[in-house]
């Protein structure tokens, strides 16, 4: 099963372990600020959230207030902020994403139920895309403190954690991609051996593989004078799914680990990007 985005209003989406909830950052609560929703992905249909279903939305920072019948998630910083590329932990009971609310966008987590987010990064750069290692004790993600994105992973170390909060931190920060373009968007393989990523030092964005632990032994596997980006695994780790505007506008494909046998799955004239390939 494959998600995509064929609206301007729906970005980055994430599934629980147990395709129960899915999540995703949207401007659909105003046209200025990205938030955090969870969706039921049962009602979703290509990728478009209908209007009339289940929506719960996750984060506050756009000026607006939460409601009153409840306790809201988050906490709400000083002037408002985009929150933006949720993931899932792979048990489903945390969440970690990028916000503004800071100043530049760092990386916070929080428990599924969006209560007290804790801040993981502080380092003034542009931080984003969070992944998780299958096990839940590594997070993935690029950020541009060396002049241009590159990929970074670190552990997780929690000193607290319940359904109403997290205090955590990372540690053993170790950069994993060194490349003078912009090393964007990991994903972390089924097995967690491998990350999958886009990079545009070749001219055009491609997708290439690294060795999760370490970076080493990496590979390219798209080669074209088209955009390739954002890929996604195959629960079975031997596929990739990912988004290209090959055929002239933005298409979903998938291919295999050499970068051969690709199809496309996607035709039209709607841009059809982000792909998710539900685990």
């Amino acid at each position: 099963e494959q998600m995509s985005r064929a609206r301007p209003d729906s970005w980055r989406r994430s599934y629980d372990p147990q395709e129960m909830r899915l999540l995703g950052d949207s401007r659909r609560g105003g046209p200025n600020f990205r938030q955090v929703f969870e969706y039921d992905p049962a009602v979703i249909y290509g990728g478009t959230q209908q209007q009339n279903v289940d929506v719960r939305r996750l984060t506050y920072s756009d000026g607006t207030q939460p409601p009153t019948d409840g306790p809201y998630p988050g906490y709400l910083p000083n002037g408002t902020a985009n929150e933006f590329n949720p993931a899932y932990s792979p048990d489903g009971t945390k969440i970690a994403f990028a916000s503004d609310r800071m100043g530049k966008p760092e990386l916070f987590l929080m428990p599924w139920t969006g209560n007290g987010p804790v801040q993981l990064t502080s380092n003034g750069c542009v931080n984003e895309s969070p992944t998780w290692s299958p096990d839940g004790r590594t997070i993935y993600w690029a950020n541009d403190c060396e002049g241009n994105f590159e990929i970074y992973k670190a552990d997780l170390v929690y000193r607290y954690e319940s359904i109403y909060g997290i205090d955590a931190g990372l540690t053993n920060i170790t950069r994993l991609t060194n490349s003078p373009g912009a090393d964007r968007y990991p994903r972390v393989s089924p097995d967690g051996t491998t990350i999958a990523f886009t990079s545009n030092r070749e001219g055009q964005e491609e997708i290439f593989v690294i060795n999760a632990s370490n970076g080493a032994g990496e590979r390219r596997l798209t080669a074209n004078n088209a955009d390739d980006n954002a890929p996604s695994w195959r629960a079975d780790g031997q596929a990739l799914v990912f988004a290209s505007n090959r055929s002239g506008n933005w298409d979903i494909f998938t291919m295999d680990l050499t970068g051969n046998n690709v199809t496309q799955l996607t035709t039209g004239t709607s841009q059809e990007r982000w792909a998710l390939w539900a685990q």
